[in-house]
């Protein structure tokens, strides 16, 4: 029989240590990512005459998008060292006394977690990329290839390339595989003028030297054109690097998806990377109560009652185990051996049954 009384102090209590290892854990990792990406920053910014404090800001623009990746880290961490906290004193033979087994113990810092990731995707992304935005935006206004830009604007694609003296500025109504649809090609010189105009109905964009088909060129405005079947451009982008520019969705928080996916579309450009970003936002949540639950399994089987170093250890060892796991799994989806999305779930589900595993071998514990 459950002592209620027993059980509500308990939550409370666990919320609080729960929170408070989270925050000091996080804290950790948030100033050991600043001093680690700062060396960074300096090395980028040495020749530039900035403030000697800048580089420093640059790091703490950045940092919090470097918490997202290692947060799953951080909660394997804070939930062993609280479970450790719990089996090696006192408060875990009242509690057992009080008729509460080790799985409602671990739990309620497993429900914590996922809704602690709920907020996280919901509020802490939006902050985060949109620092990273004007981080990326900060970098590129002092980056030597600044004259080098492609946008996705409502309109199609824009890019500005800049080669052999020349400025190009072009136009495309859609991106379909590796061509360009409905393009328009300004060349200007050095000054500014304008040399000629380039219309092509199709672009093949598979390298940088460009093959334009059935195109008409106006040359220094003159009335009469020329029309070819097909001739070659040469720029500095390629399908390879305009995907890399569209497809960086790091700086997009998880409400402006439906948005970026509503543009692609109108282009006709791919929308399976938004897909996947979408879902691994629905899949974090149960990704860090997974970690949770991971945790509180291994410290109830191994009842170690030395010191936290082991478990610290332990949860490394896991977290490089996942990692590798679910680098593995993205690269099955990237090569599209399996699914985008199932690479996505994949390791989610291989926790859950883990964890399930774990579960029925502590229940009676």
């Amino acid at each position: 029989m459950i002592n209620l009384k027993l059980f509500n102090i308990l939550n409370k209590y666990i919320f609080i240590e729960y929170m408070k290892f989270i925050f000091q854990i996080t804290l950790l990792f948030f100033f050991l990512s600043i001093v680690l990406n700062l060396f960074e920053e300096i090395n980028f910014f040495k020749d530039l005459k900035v403030s000697i404090l800048f580089p420093l800001y640059m790091s703490f623009l950045k940092t919090p998008a470097i918490l997202e990746k290692i947060f799953p880290f951080i909660f394997l961490i804070s939930s062993m060292v609280l479970f450790v906290k719990l089996t090696q004193s006192n408060e875990i033979v009242l509690l057992k006394l009080g008729g509460i087994s080790n799985f409602r113990i671990i739990l309620y810092p497993a429900i914590i977690s996922f809704l602690l990731g709920l907020i996280i995707v919901s509020g802490y992304k939006s902050f985060s990329s949109n620092l990273l935005q004007n981080y990326l935006q900060i970098k590129n206004n002092y980056s030597e290839k600044k004259e080098n830009l492609a946008v996705l604007t409502e309109n199609g694609i824009w890019i500005k390339d800049k080669i052999n003296n020349k400025i190009n500025f072009i136009t495309a109504g859609k991106l379909t595989d590796h061509y360009l649809i409905g393009v328009t090609i300004f060349v200007l010189n050095d000054d500014f003028k304008l040399e000629k105009r380039i219309r092509s109905e199709k672009i093949d964009i598979s390298s940088t030297k460009w093959k334009l088909y059935n195109s008409v060129i106006h040359i220094n405005f003159t009335k009469i054109p020329q029309k070819n079947t097909f001739i070659n451009f040469e720029t500095n982008f390629d399908i390879t690097s305009i995907n890399s520019l569209f497809t960086s969705l790091e700086a997009i928080s998880f409400w402006k998806l439906k948005s970026i996916k509503r543009k692609f579309n109108k282009i006709g450009y791919s929308t399976r990377e938004i897909d996947g970003k979408f879902h691994k936002a629905i899949s974090f949540p149960f990704y860090l109560m997974l970690m949770s639950l991971l945790a509180g399994i291994v410290v109830f089987s191994i009842k170690f009652k030395g010191g936290y170093s082991v478990y610290i250890f332990v949860s490394i060892f896991i977290s490089v185990i996942a990692y590798y796991f679910n680098d593995f799994s993205k690269a099955l989806g990237d090569t599209q051996r399996i699914s985008l999305i199932l690479s996505i779930w994949m390791p989610i589900i291989l926790y859950s049954l883990t964890t399930l595993i774990g579960i029925f071998y502590i229940y009676e514990k």
